[in-house]
């Protein structure tokens, strides 16, 4: 699957797997609920071979910081959709392309709004 790294993104640590050429078109990979980004460990290695692509374990889940609602992150829309802004400037290029399963796609539809 590539390897492990920890981004910052906002405040807190985010799991995340890299693969392929920075030099490459950037996708993100975006785990649904209750999943983390090891549930993309057959498709990175294919995707790999064309772009740069990026799994991450959202807050919560998986590897990555778990806060505590009322401590720094209460885990809202408004929230998550920020996030994802801080960890996109911290990881990819300007432009990315973004897959996403189930739960968390209002979040990619509102930061896609947000950014087109």
């Amino acid at each position: 699957m590539g390897s492990g790294s920890q981004a910052t993104g906002d405040r807190f640590r985010w799991f995340c797997v890299e693969s392929g050429s920075a030099d490459n078109p950037s996708v993100i990979l975006i785990h649904g609920f209750p999943s983390q980004a090891y549930s993309y460990r057959k498709v990175l290695p294919v995707l790999s071979k064309d772009y740069h692509v990026i799994a991450f374990d959202w807050l919560g889940f998986g590897l990555s910081d778990k806060p505590q609602p009322r401590y720094g992150f209460d885990y809202t829309l408004d929230e998550y959709v920020s996030s994802l802004e801080s960890l996109i400037d911290e990881l990819a290029a300007t432009k990315v392309s973004l897959v996403v399963q189930g739960y968390f796609s209002p979040v990619v539809a509102k930061y896609a709004s947000i950014h087109q």
